[in-house]
């Protein structure tokens, strides 16, 4: 972890802090529509999350 902390300026050892944000990202719908066959009178609607799931184990956080 201590790439990815560097990388975001994280400077702690709060896991409080990575566990609300892996809960925000993990409920944050993205949305958006699709063209079915370059057709555009064929529309899709599709709701994903920004990520599936988030852990942190023995310190690394995936």
């Amino acid at each position: 972890m201590p790439v990815l902390s560097a990388l975001v300026g994280f400077d702690s050892n709060d896991t409080a802090v990575l566990r609300r944000a892996l809960t925000s990202l993990v409920t944050t719908p993205i949305e958006f529509n699709l063209l079915e066959d370059g057709n555009s009178k064929e529309r899709q609607y599709r709701v994903t999350g920004m990520i599936s799931r988030g852990e942190i184990r023995k310190g690394v956080c995936t």
